[in-house]
This record gives C-alpha cells, structure tokens and sequence, in this order.
C-alpha cells in the first residue's frame, strides 16, 4: 500500500511540475555499462540492480539488447513515436542482427510502449508483448509493485527469447531427398518455359493490337498521343522484352552464363526496337501534311522562326521553358492550326491559375508539420508563374510515414548510441493503466 501510495504522489507531481524530455537528453545508459535509464526516479538501488541483473543476463545468454527506461513525462508527443525515435537515436540491438527491445514507461500519461526491431519480431510478436503487458506489468503497477511487474515481464521474454536462441542452435535432421531425376527437372524447366513465351507472346499480340488501334485514328495528332501514352503499345512491348530472358534461360535448361547473356541481348534489342517504333511511327505522324478543315487545301508547317507571329506571349515561353512544344499549320488561306505536344520539361511545371500557361513553378516546399508514425503532417508548396510572375501558394497533407524522422535525424554510433547499432522493424506494443 506505501508504494501505491508513493507511485499515486508521484504521478500527481509529475503531471503539474515534470517538463518534457526530448529524445537527445535521455541518458543513454549503455555509457555507464548498464540497461536501465530510469528519469523517472522509479527504482531504488536494490530494485534497479535487480532489474539491470536481468537485462544483462538476457543479453549474455540471447544476444538481445532491451533497454529499460521510465520518464515522467513526453508533454504532448505521442508514446509510440516517441519510442520509435528513441529507438532509432540510440540504435538499440546489433546492426547485424537488429535485436532490439526498448521498453518505455511514461509516468504521467499511465502508458507502456515496447518497440522491437527486425529480429525479435520471431520470439516476441506484437499479440506476445501485449500479453506480456496485460497479464504480467500492468497488474503489478496497478497495484503499486512497480518493480515486480517489470521483473516479472523481463523474465518472460527473457524465456522466450532463450527458448528461441535453444531452438536455433538444434542441429536439423537431414531431409530425405525428393525422388526427381534429370529428365523430370529439365520436363519441369521446359514447362515454366513453355508459361512464360506464351505469356510473352500474348504480349507481343497486346502490343500489336494497340498499335492497330492507334492507327484506326484518322487525325495525326490523336494517333502521335495515343502512341505516346504510358499504357498501351510501348507498356505491352516493354513487358515483353522483361519477361524474354527468362523465357530463354528455362527454354534452354542449360544453366551457363551464355544462356543468361544471349536472353538479356534479346530483351534488350527488342526493347531498343519497340522504342524506335514508337519514336520513328511518331515523327512521322507529327510531320505528316495537315489538310485546312475549311479550305480543303494542304498545310504548312512553319519554322521555329515564322511560327512564333502566330503564337501568344505565353506560347512563347512555355517553348522556351520547355514544358509545351507548338506546331504551326497554316494553309494558304492563311487559316492556322495549332498542335501542342509535351515538351521534354512537362513535369516540372504546372497551369497557372491567371494566365493559363504552363509555366507555374515550384519555388519552396514548407513543412508546417512533420508526418509522425501515426499522424499526417502538413505544409505549404509556394509557385511562381515564369510567364506572369503570378505568386501562389497551396496547402498539401504528408501522409503518416513508416518513421517520424529520416536517417539525418538519427546519430551516428560514433557520437552518441553505444548499443549495436540496430534499428526499430516498427513492431512492438503498448498498453494503458
């Protein structure tokens, strides 16, 4: 009853009197030979020691790394992020391994977070560390055994973990060998062969079906877009020339290098080759004669010169930028078509609201708020127009992200983390009380 007692003052001071620890002014225990960093002031010397004999004996007889640390408070930062970041600043388990267990108790929000890394999501899968949480901690800090809970919790996974390191080291029972002879397996080789150029073949028919289809176009200019669409003739040509290789190393049940080469040469050509089809047919639709849908008559195409007495200022500056190249027709009775196509900087530029040309660029990307773990950031993408100097801005969400910061935000063993140097997998656990 005394430590409930204590536990209950010591929550209530920490709610109204505890600032908020930032990940870089953690103690990293791991600088004093040790697993615990208790900033809450939790354990005594004897209830610490006892739990530090057990953090280093998981580590000494599983190779796993756990960290233990309690704080009084986070302020308004979420338990999990801020578990995941303290996880990947100190780098808790062994790079080559990421077998790493960080246990973070936060006083004032009454909260347990556990993250794991890659390697422990085998022996402590998210369901077991719940369980952990509900049945062996969280019961014993209700009722104000602080340490008796995380020892006992400690001791579970320290016994499953050795349970798994036991089972690794079994030597495994040598399998009997499947009865297949020689002739089965180059039968099975030519089967997955056979699969694959039919599939390659029904490509090839895809790919040639569009290209009818293209052709069906009586306009020049709708058969130059649907050609240079991203789906269509050139996507089935090119999934083709990808599954080609593959088709000829199991067609030849010959395991040799020159098998492997003469299958890449092949997709590669036909590769090359369906790329100078779309290109030559292309220009070819591009520069075909125009004939006036007035007159009748026959079409010019003017020079880069004589086409611009036809184009608008801001005509003119998206050929300049590159983001639309303009063709000029123009027939004998002075009757003009103009074609646009894309120019080889599209992409990089979007519609201004005021002038209407593509010449609106992005000049600074602001984030007002970072994505976290859980929650989506937002911030403010600011453009200017090149052809009416026209400043806009637009607000954008950031989608929540796998981790709250990016490996810049994470320090480098050599000046902070003394733990393996491994990294969160995003597993792991939390529970209230």
């Amino acid at each position: 009853m005394a430590n409930f007692v204590v536990l209950l003052a010591m929550l209530i001071s920490v709610s109204f009197s505890t600032p908020s620890y930032e990940v870089k002014s953690i103690p990293n225990p791991r600088m004093k030979n040790q697993w615990c960093s208790d900033v809450a002031h939790i354990f005594n010397p004897p209830e610490k020691a006892e739990l530090e004999s057990i953090l280093a004996n998981i580590h000494k007889t599983t190779g796993a790394e756990v960290a233990l640390v309690t704080l009084p408070s986070i302020g308004n930062r979420i338990p999990k992020d801020y578990a995941v970041e303290l996880f990947h600043y100190w780098k808790v388990g062994q790079k080559d391994k990421n077998n790493g267990l960080l246990i973070l108790l936060v006083v004032d929000q009454r909260r347990i977070e556990m993250e794991t890394g890659y390697g422990l999501e085998g022996p402590l899968p998210d369901v077991t560390l719940s369980r952990i949480q509900r049945y062996d901690i969280i019961p014993s800090l209700k009722a104000g055994h602080v340490v008796e809970g995380f020892a006992k919790g400690l001791r579970k996974i320290e016994q499953l973990l050795q349970t798994e390191s036991s089972s690794l080291l079994r030597v495994p029972q040598p399998l009997s060998p499947l009865p297949s002879t020689d002739k089965q397996f180059e039968s099975s080789l030519k089967n997955v062969a056979i699969v694959l150029v039919g599939l390659t073949s029904a490509l090839i028919f895809f790919s040639l079906i569009q290209l009818l289809v293209v052709l069906s176009f009586k306009d020049p200019l709708w058969r130059y877009r649907k050609l240079n669409k991203n789906f269509g003739f050139l996507f089935f040509w090119q999934a083709a020339s990808l599954i080609m290789p593959f088709s000829w190393f199991f067609w030849s049940t010959n395991f040799h290098w020159s098998s492997v080469f003469i299958g890449l040469a092949m997709a590669v050509l036909w590769f090359l080759l369906g790329r100078a089809i779309r290109d030559n047919i292309g220009q070819t639709f591009r520069s075909q004669s125009r004939v006036c849908p007035y007159c009748k008559t026959q079409m010019i195409l003017q020079n880069d010169i004589s086409e611009k007495r036809f184009e608008k200022p801001q005509e003119i500056i998206e050929e300049k930028i590159g983001s639309i190249d303009y063709d000029i027709w123009v027939c004998p009775q002075d009757h003009v078509r103009k074609d646009s196509y894309a120019g080889k900087n599209f992409y990089r530029y979007s519609t201004c609201a005021s002038c209407h040309a593509l010449a609106r660029k992005l000049i600074r990307d602001e984030v007002i708020e970072k994505a976290t773990f859980t929650n989506p950031g937002n911030g403010i993408r600011h453009f200017q127009c090149i052809a009416c100097s026209q400043v806009s801005s637009e607000k954008y969400v950031l989608s929540p992200e796998f981790s709250s910061f990016s490996d810049s935000d994470v320090v480098s063993s050599e000046t902070g983390s003394s733990f393996g140097g491994g990294s969160s997998g995003g597993g792991g656990a939390g529970s209230s009380y």
